[in-house]
């Protein structure tokens, strides 16, 4: 449980300061090719992340319902 709690502030981490990015750039008229430079590196650890934070919660639920029996 600890370990999926601890997920979500990195997905909304992810999140935020790819958003955060974004506004400076637009608002500031900076060169953008660094955040286009960043977007591969998120996509290709999202689906990892994905993965962990469902098996966490698939051995939640197996313990769960094996400790009720």
């Amino acid at each position: 449980m600890v370990v999926f709690v601890e997920s979500v502030p990195v997905v909304t981490y992810f999140i935020g300061t790819s958003r955060w990015c974004k506004e400076v750039v637009e608002t500031y008229q900076l060169d953008r090719a660094p955040v286009f430079e960043e977007h591969p590196l998120k996509r290709g650890s999202f689906p990892w992340r994905r993965w962990r934070m469902l098996c966490v919660v698939t051995v939640i639920a197996l313990v769960g319902r094996c400790g009720s029996v």
